[in-house]
């Protein structure tokens, strides 16, 4: 792979016109709610929805943009390309809820994308980190909005691992995924899979000569 977006602004052009393509779309289904209401005091969240998708854009799509125009592997650009053209709406629910996050598709129309993100759980974060939470979370949930994932093939521990590798790529990493004193062995920056373990340990190695 050759390059990157700031050398090749007309893969940036392509991207926002991709990007421009997708709606997207804000749900608050109770603003009484004191969880909600601590959710939406920490950050703007149509400005985070959007700046999600540029950033799981710059890390998972550009570099196909790259090779597309390089003249890299075919099946494998036009297999990336189908899934990033496949989703015209993206919706984004707070809401109180169990767990942290999730994304579905629609139960009509898997172009469709929803996130569903747990005001409970931003709620009892503490508020210095409150904001950086949410993005993350945001930020991890929207990979799965546009990763390639085998037509649901894929192994979830290698999904769920992408999925953090792109958030700690993202510079949205929480506190406990940092190394610890004397950890020389595999960085503690794991999300909650394997695959994220492995995938942050390889993103600290030197690149292959």
């Amino acid at each position: 792979m050759s390059g990157s977006s700031k050398e090749n602004p007309r893969d940036e052009d392509r991207m926002d016109k991709r990007i421009a393509q997708t709606k997207l779309r804000l749900i608050i289904e109770d603003v009484q709610s004191e969880a909600v209401k601590k959710t939406l005091r920490c950050v703007q969240l149509e400005e985070e929805l959007a700046l999600a998708v540029r950033k799981v854009w710059t890390c998972l799509c550009l570099p196909v943009l790259d090779e597309e125009r390089d003249g890299g592997d075919e099946g494998r650009c036009t297999s990336a390309k189908k899934v990033a053209q496949s989703v015209r709406s993206i919706t984004l629910h707070v809401r109180e809820m169990d767990g942290v996050a999730y994304t579905t598709g629609d139960r009509w129309d898997d172009e469709h994308k929803e996130i569903h993100i747990s005001a409970n759980h931003i709620a009892n974060t503490s508020e210095d980190r409150r904001a950086d939470e949410l993005r993350g979370v945001l930020c991890h949930e929207m990979v799965h909005v546009w990763q390639f994932n085998g037509k649901g093939t894929f192994p979830g521990g290698a999904v769920e691992g992408v999925a953090d590798w792109v958030r700690l790529k993202a510079g949205l990493a929480p506190p406990h995924w940092r190394r610890t004193p004397g950890d020389r062995v595999l960085p503690r920056m794991a999300g909650s899979t394997r695959g994220g373990r492995f995938a942050c340990a390889q993103a600290e190695r030197p690149p292959l000569p």
